[in-house]
Parts: C-alpha cells; sequence; structure tokens
C-alpha cells in the first residue's frame, strides 16, 4: 500500500505516465523506495549517536547502497532507465539534475516515441509523425 502511495506522488514528481515502472520512476525523481526510507529511519532511531549528521549520512549511504542493489538486480523491469542511469547514487547526488516532462519520457522510454505509441495502440506505424 505505501509503495502505491508513493508511486502516485513520484509520477506527479516526475511528470511520469502511469505506464512507468515504479521503481523506474523512483530512481528518475530520486527518491529511494519508502521501505528503504523506513528501514533507514528505524536505523536512525535505534541509534544512540551524538553527532546526528554524520549518522544520517552514513545511514543515507546505507540506504543508497541497498537500492543500487535492488536497481541492480531487478531485472524485468525498467530496462531502458537502468541503461541510462546505471548507477542510483551518481544520479541522486547530480546537483544540476532538472526534471520535466520530456527528460521524463526519455529516461523512462515511456513517452510519445514511435515504438511506444505503436504498442499502446495510439498509432498504427512506429514511423515519427514529426520526421517521417
Amino acid at each position: 500500500m505505501l509503495l502505491s502511495i508513493q508511486r502516485k506522488a513520484l509520477l506527479r514528481i516526475s511528470s511520469g505516465y502511469r505506464t512507468m515502472s515504479t521503481m523506474a520512476a523512483q530512481v528518475i525523481a530520486g527518491i529511494p523506495p519508502v521501505t528503504l526510507l523506513i528501514e533507514e529511519r528505524l536505523r536512525l532511531y535505534s541509534r544512540d549517536d551524538t553527532k546526528l549528521r554524520t549518522t544520517r549520512l552514513l545511514e543515507r549511504s546505507t540506504t543508497l547502497e541497498k537500492w543500487q542493489r535492488v536497481w541492480s538486480d531487478h531485472s524485468e523491469t525498467a530496462m531502458w532507465s537502468k541503461t541510462l542511469i546505471p548507477d542510483v547514487r551518481q544520479w541522486v547526488s547530480c546537483k544540476h539534475r532538472r526534471l520535466d516532462f520530456y527528460l521524463t519520457q526519455f529516461l523512462s522510454g515511456h513517452g510519445y516515441f514511435g515504438d511506444y505509441t505503436k504498442k499502446m495502440g495510439i498509432t498504427e506505424g512506429s514511423i515519427c509523425g514529426y520526421c517521417g
């Protein structure tokens, strides 16, 4: 249930089509899966450190490592996105990353592209309507 709620928010944040996988939406938006965020908060809550900032950075690093493993190991969905964004940590830490509708279409492969619109039954052919 939490993932479905997060998915709706991620699709709004990234301006993605509803056919985009949850995993691709998480990576493109740069927001870890809610289950990993919950685990991170539990680890933070259970620690008794005085250096809270250092502890938070350490726990976020652990979360990013787990997220990378999930992203790399999950082979059924988001193959196009994995090709373009192989390293989650590098993508999330990119300071000049700005999402918009067009970038999300490109990164997810779910957009107004010939092959995609043909697959969805929107057009009859996979030839681009603009370039022929």
